[in-house]
């Protein structure tokens, strides 16, 4: 498994926690699985670059931070053809099937280099656009990413940036269904909503405030539909791990291995029943896309 130094951030295909906690990804299939998940997801790509579209002239300089296997970038080198775009991902493994894609699409104006998001390589003021989607991370993490994305962008550049798993989710409030019909069947007291290891609760908004973006908007985009096994398949790409997913809806102690395989049973077989019953056999994945300028 590779993984980024430690205090990194989630850049494409594999994610360290602050603390040093990492997630699983398996190297023996892992681009080509995240590939497929996040080209599923396409809605929230489409709503990342058309929120910086104002900012988006002719010849415009894009990066991509945390390109993974380059669907953003593809779709801003789509969509502007006459741009020059660039993503970049701390793991080679993922921008080598970038790349391949990038010459089975034809798309001249995107290429994909290695690099770290907490340090990028990139003079002052490089970019017009900086996009990043998807990324996780403490806040202390997130603000030195945000201030590089801020560094290289010229003044009155646009950055923008998905937030994954917003409060207002379908995926959110499936996991807490599960952990409430959990918790009813076995008479325990349920676990807070805001213990849900997936919630995303960075205040995106004011975090680019402090570090100088004027002009914010936050929009609300519906990226996907999934399916528990797609579900399953997300958990894996993003780094997530699935004990501690299910040390929440089965309250499990990590140290105790036999109640998180229990805990993990349970988790599959409930989770399944009540995408059937209560959400249609799919649960839709919502993201927010919060962008703004650079002061000059």
């Amino acid at each position: 498994m590779r993984v980024s130094k430690k205090g990194g951030v989630s850049v494409g295909t594999v994610a360290i926690l602050e603390g040093g906690r990492t997630g699983y990804f398996p190297d023996t299939y892992g681009p080509a699985v995240y590939d497929i998940y996040f080209e599923s997801a396409k809605g929230g790509a489409e709503g990342l670059v058309e929120a910086s579209t104002r900012s988006i002239v002719s010849g415009a300089q894009i990066l991509d931070v945390g390109t993974g296997t380059g669907n953003v970038a593809f779709e801003a080198a789509r969509r502007f053809a006459d741009a020059s775009v660039i993503g970049v991902d701390i793991a080679e493994q993922a921008l080598e099937l970038a790349r391949h894609k990038a010459a089975e699409y034809s798309l001249g104006n995107v290429e994909f280099r290695q690099g770290d998001a907490l340090a990028l390589s990139f003079e002052d003021n490089t970019f017009d656009v900086v996009l990043a989607n998807q990324v996780v991370g403490g806040p202390t993490t997130q603000r030195k990413m945000l201030s590089e994305m801020l560094r290289v962008v010229r003044p009155n550049g646009a950055i923008a940036v998905a937030k994954s798993n917003p409060a207002d989710n379908e995926v959110m409030h499936w996991i807490d269904d599960v952990a409430l019909e959990m918790a009813h069947r076995h008479s325990m007291v349920p676990p807070r909503p805001d213990d849900n290891p997936w919630r995303n609760t960075l205040p995106l908004h004011e975090m680019l405030e402090d570090v100088g973006v004027r002009e914010i908007t936050t929009e609300r985009i519906v990226a996907a539909h999934t399916d528990l096994s797609t579900f399953m398949i997300n958990l894996m790409t993003q780094g997530r791990n699935l004990l501690e997913l299910v040390d929440y809806v089965a309250q499990c102690d990590s140290s105790d291995s036999g109640a998180q395989a229990r805990g993990c049973w349970e988790f599959l077989q409930v989770g399944r029943e009540l995408i059937d019953r209560n959400y249609g056999g799919t649960l839709q994945i919502a993201c927010e896309v919060v962008s703004g300028a650079k002061t000059e």
